[in-house]
């Protein structure tokens, strides 16, 4: 495997824990706030997720400044960056920018028919806009790279 490919795959991998880590970290500070108020156990399992997810998320961020940094030092930045890639770029973008307008026309007449407060709603959809985006990127870098030499 060359090391462009290995660049892929290691690029698709970060994306998915992006997503991982991402989720963990949203969706638990929503359960904590939700949940304030309920008893121990549940408060702290939020609370301890919340904390892994945030440090996840910097761990991420950490190592994608190391594969970028790695990816510079290569000079593989034109290959790494082609039409294909582009186009899974753009397709998980497109999927992430209507998931969140289906959240948004679902979420509406979920606030006028449920006693919750609605900023819970627009977080979680826009969680999901972030990190559904990241997963199907990963998942077609995947797929198309199955194949490479």
């Amino acid at each position: 495997m060359n090391i462009v490919d290995k660049l892929v795959i290691k690029r698709a991998h970060m994306a998915l824990y992006a997503a991982l880590a991402f989720g963990l970290w949203q969706f638990s500070w929503i359960g904590k706030d939700l949940f304030q108020n309920s008893p121990g156990n549940i408060k702290t399992f939020f609370e301890i997720s919340y904390i892994l997810g945030s440090a996840g998320w910097a761990i991420w961020a950490f190592w994608f400044w190391k594969l970028d940094r790695s990816i510079r030092k290569s000079g593989v930045c034109l290959a790494l960056n082609d039409e294909l890639t582009n186009h899974n770029r753009l397709n998980a973008f497109k999927s992430g920018y209507f998931l969140l307008i289906f959240g948004l026309i679902v979420l509406i007449p979920a606030v006028n028919n449920f006693s919750v407060n609605p900023i819970y709603g627009i977080r979680a959809v826009a969680t999901l806009g972030i990190i559904i985006p990241f997963i199907l990127f990963a998942l077609s870098e995947i797929k198309d790279d199955q194949g490479a030499d």
